[in-house]
C-alpha cells in the first residue's frame, strides 16, 4: 500500500505541478496514520465542489488500477481450482485402482490360506509319508507362508496409501478449494471507496479573498499615485511648451 500511495503521489501531485489548467490541486496522498490499509487524500480548488471532482478522479485511477488487480486474483483462484478439481480426480482414480488391487490380494489371501490349510492337513501324518514327498510339502508349506506373509503387507500397505489419499490429501486439497472459492466471493474480493464522507472546508483554500482584496486595494493605490505623478509630469511638460 504504501507503494502504491507513493505512485498516485507522483501521478496526481508531482507530474502535476506545473498544470495552469487543473481545476484543482491534490495536496498530499499519504497513509492513514495506524491503518496501513487506508490512504488519505486531500484536495484544494476554489470550491468544494472542484476539490472533490480532484478526490474522485485519484478515486478513480484507484479503482482502476485496484480492479485490474482484484482480477488477476480471481483468475489465479480459478486456475488453481481447476487444477485441485484435477488432482482430486486424479487421487480419486488412484483409490479406485488401489481399490482393484486390495481386492486382487485379499482374494490371494483367502486362496493361499485355503492353500496352506491343505498342506497342513497332508503334513499331520509326516511321519507315514515319504521323505522326500515330505521334503516337498514343507517347501510348499514355506513358500505359501511366505507368499501370504507378502502379500499381507503389499495389503496393508495398499490400505495406508488409501487411507492417505482420502483422509489426507484428497481432504487436504478440498479445504484448500473451500477457501479459494470463499475468497473469490464478491464481499471477499471489494475494490477500493471512500470510507465515511469527505471532509470539506466551508471557506475555500483558494483563492484567498481577504488576500485578494488587499492587494488589488494596494496595487490600485500604487497605481493611482503613478498616475497623478505622470499627469503632472505631462501638464508640466505643455506649460513649458506654452511659454
Amino acid at each position: 500500500m504504501n507503494e502504491f500511495s507513493k505512485k498516485l503521489s507522483i501521478i496526481f501531485i508531482d507530474l502535476r505541478k506545473n498544470d495552469r489548467e487543473k481545476e484543482s490541486e491534490i495536496t498530499n496522498i499519504s497513509i492513514s496514520k495506524g491503518m496501513k490499509n487506508y490512504i488519505e487524500i486531500s484536495s484544494e480548488a476554489i470550491s468544494n465542489d472542484l476539490a472533490i471532482k480532484g478526490i474522485n478522479s485519484v478515486l478513480s485511477f484507484t479503482k482502476d488500477e485496484h480492479g485490474k488487480f482484484l482480477n488477476d486474483i480471481k483468475e489465479k483462484n480459478r486456475i488453481e481450482i481447476l487444477n485441485i478439481d484435477n488432482s482430486i480426480k486424479n487421487l480419486q482414480e488412484q483409490v479406485l485402482n488401489i481399490d482393484r488391487k486390495i481386492n486382487l490380494y485379499e482374494k490371494n489371501v483367502i486362496n493361499l490360506e485355503e492353500q496352506m490349510k491343505f498342506v497342513l492337513e497332508s503334513l499331520k501324518d509326516i511321519k507315514s509319508l515319504d521323505p522326500s514327498i515330505a521334503a516337498l510339502k514343507l517347501m510348499e508349506k514355506r513358500d505359501i507362508s511366505n507368499d501370504i506373509i507378502l502379500n499381507k503387507s503389499q495389503l496393508f500397505d495398499l490400505m495406508v496409501r488409501k487411507e492417505s489419499i482420502s483422509n489426507l490429501e484428497i481432504n487436504k486439497l478440498i479445504e484448500r478449494k473451500k477457501i479459494l472459492e470463499s475468497l473469490s466471493l464478491d464481499y471477499n474480493i471489494k475494490n477500493s471507496d471512500i470510507v465515511g464522507k469527505i471532509q470539506i472546508n466551508d471557506y475555500p483554500i483558494k483563492p484567498k479573498k481577504s488576500l485578494v482584496v488587499v492587494v488589488a486595494f494596494v496595487t490600485g493605490f500604487i497605481l493611482s499615485i503613478f498616475i497623478v505623478f505622470f499627469m503632472q509630469f505631462i501638464n508640466s511638460i505643455r506649460k513649458e511648451e506654452t511659454k
